[in-house]
């Protein structure tokens, strides 16, 4: 089984780093579901600069690996 999806990262332009923004219920958030989502990821606009930071668009695609690993540790 493999699920496909669209998610979109805030990159510091000066280093190409990926730049976490702090959500109290996420702690660090790398990925966002839109451009609007990770430009008004911090409370204080920073992201909104589009001279300091870039949002890069990443297809991520999961793969499943093992189904129910829990099950699969109490047979071995």
């Amino acid at each position: 089984m493999t699920e496909t999806k669209t998610v979109f990262r805030i990159i510091d332009k000066g280093t190409q780093e990926v730049v976490p923004s702090y959500n109290r219920s996420y702690h660090d958030k790398f990925d966002f579901a839109s451009v609007g989502e990770a430009r008004t990821a911090n409370c204080h606009g920073m992201f909104k600069n589009k001279d300091k930071f870039a949002i890069n668009e990443y297809r991520v695609t999961y793969t499943l690996v093992n189904r129910d690993v829990d099950a699969n540790e109490d047979k071995g």
